[in-house]
């Protein structure tokens, strides 16, 4: 069955129960929920087996299911009283009747909700007060989600541990075969660090003074800790694989890899070279120049790996996805048949040889006119490499777009010689 069907069925299946309890609740007319009669023919039949004992319970003169049938008996919607005495006595109601987790979990979020509803920190503030919270909202809205997390887990004992919620396939792709108590370990430990990032990013919202770069300073000091906590839980290989699977260098790199199909064993080689080339070229809030062509020397240097891994058609397919630079220059010369994927790259490598090289000339700060010189001298041998590999038609249309524009650095300028057509 479509993942997609077995939520609307499963949300249909909820709607059923909540009206079967609002309708117990009316028909209650105010009494005390410990006096209450049965749950109604509303209430949809248990989904136990023909042959189980609950599955065909007695039904009394007016359609009611009687007492002691194994039925919904004395569940009560807590529409006044919110009380958890009243919830408790709904799921041992539910799960009498043989409903299975995930509707009760349902139906136990939606009486949590009423139940905290009048406490939420936003409850009656303007929309454009909502969408910037202060450092004391997030602190408030952060306690009381521990507090519903705590009634949650009460209600629901086992069944609302994290492990417990997971399907086979979320679980599969994100844990692999880790025990269900280092998955909830995990989850404790990426609730916590969530928690604080968001307190943390509250208080720097409202502080104009703070830099970039101590945001990002204060946001690796946090991953750096958090990976501690996690490595405390799990053993390396364990650790290794669910770093695969959910650190910020896999998101990228399923990001990068989303138009290319790739088996576990390339997946897993892709990683660890996208992991080492994450190690060694951390983002930076600001990068000069020189900073951005010795990234970019480093992106060639891994290109080379992705590409004895994928093999060249593949290969130009992840570029497009994983290098925006290159897309653009793919983009450029899509409009020449004659110029193949081979030929796109290379005129990719020289963009990035030749911004390097500008780099390192011009990294002292204001040129001199040797300085200029050598630049145009450098910038035309790159030039006449870039009409060697796609022709004179192709690299005049390039070189006056985009990033091509690098091509025309220096040309132009008073006193340069007329560039060789």
């Amino acid at each position: 069955m479509k993942p997609l069907l077995l939520v609307l069925l499963a949300a249909s299946l909820v709607a059923n129960v909540v009206l079967g309890l609002l309708a117990r609740h009316s028909s209650a007319n105010g009494t005390d929920a410990a006096n209450a009669s049965v749950v109604s023919d509303t209430l949809p039949a248990s989904p136990l087996k023909s042959g189980d004992a609950q599955a065909n319970p007695t039904r009394n003169a007016t359609g009611s299911v009687a007492k002691g049938s194994g039925a919904v008996v004395g569940a009560v919607w807590p529409g006044v009283a919110k009380t958890e005495q009243d919830m408790h006595r709904v799921v041992a109601d539910l799960r009498a009747a043989g409903y299975p987790p995930e509707i009760i979990r349902a139906v136990v979020n939606e009486l949590l909700k009423q139940h905290f509803a009048g406490r939420e920190p936003n409850a009656g503030q303007p929309f454009w007060k909502r969408s910037v919270p202060s450092p004391e909202t997030v602190a408030a809205q952060t306690a009381l989600s521990n507090e519903r997390r705590s009634l949650f887990e009460s209600l629901l004992g086992p069944d609302g541990r994290p492990s417990a919620m997971l399907d086979n396939d979320a679980r599969e792709r994100r844990y692999g075969n880790l025990s269900n108590d280092k998955i909830d370990a995990i989850a404790r430990i990426e609730q916590d660090y969530n928690e604080m990032s968001a307190e943390a990013w509250a208080k720097r919202r409202g502080n104009a003074l703070t830099s970039m770069e101590s945001t990002m300073q204060t946001q690796q000091l946090m991953e750096a800790e958090k990976r501690a906590d996690l490595a405390a839980v799990l053993s390396p290989e364990e650790m290794a694989q669910y770093e695969m699977r959910t650190s910020s260098t896999a998101r990228t790199l399923m990001n990068n890899l989303r138009n290319v199909e790739v088996s576990e064993a390339e997946y897993a080689r892709l990683y660890q070279a996208q992991k080492a080339f994450d190690a060694a070229n951390p983002m930076r809030a600001t990068m000069d120049a020189a900073a951005f062509a010795q990234r970019q020397q480093s992106q060639l240097a891994m290109n080379s790996e992705v590409r004895s891994v994928l093999g060249d058609a593949r290969f130009y397919t992840y570029l497009e996805g994983a290098d925006r630079n290159y897309a653009s220059v793919a983009q450029a010369m899509a409009k020449y048949p004659a110029v193949t994927p081979a030929a796109t790259y290379q005129v990719y490598q020289l963009q990035v040889e030749l911004q390097g090289s500008m780099s390192q000339v011009a990294r002292s700060g204001r040129l001199t006119p040797e300085q200029t010189a050598e630049l145009r001298t450098t910038v035309e041998s790159y030039n006449t490499r870039l009409e060697a590999l796609i022709g004179t038609e192709a690299a005049n249309a390039y070189r006056n777009q985009g990033s091509g524009r690098i091509f025309s650095s220096f040309r132009n300028l008073p006193g340069a010689a007329a560039p060789t057509k």
